[in-house]
């Protein structure tokens, strides 16, 4: 691994915060050099005046994961909780240097709901119980 520039950093970070407190930082500095010629008038890229009065003094970057994937949600995978732990059977692209190439279960149980037989997730529980009106087609879904 090689060390990150500033630059390279602050692109890197923070789903596109890090380009512009770059900008900024671009702004307040003006580099050397001759300005770029650029093809159409307008879109030059230097700062304009707002339409509006700014009005934020803070900005609160909320980094949140998604949901659980589908395969955790309602993909049991029966061959692949048995073969946790093995080696992959084919050729894989490793991409990190302590990836071991090791074949991993879900990490969530699954069991069967309903008559219906549905099988779900243990992070599902109160879809369990209603399981059976799903497969059904019937669920009128309402809020606790």
């Amino acid at each position: 691994m090689y060390p990150l520039s500033r630059r390279e950093l602050l692109q890197k970070s923070g789903l596109g915060f890090g380009s512009m407190a770059l900008t900024y930082l671009l702004d307040s500095q003006p580099l050397l050099g001759a300005e770029p010629a650029l093809s159409e008038p307008g879109h030059d890229l230097k700062p304009r005046p707002s339409q509006f009065q700014a009005q934020a003094k803070a900005v609160i970057q909320l980094m949140q994961n998604g949901g659980p994937s589908q395969m955790d949600l309602f993909d049991p995978k029966p061959e692949l909780t048995k073969r946790d732990g093995q080696d992959h059977p084919g050729q894989l692209e490793i991409h990190f240097d302590k990836q071991a190439g090791k074949l991993l279960k879900s990490p969530f149980e699954f069991n069967a709901a309903g008559q219906s037989g549905m099988v779900l997730s243990e992070l599902l529980p109160r879809t369990a119980g209603i399981a059976d009106e799903i497969a059904a087609g019937t669920t009128a879904i309402s809020s606790p």
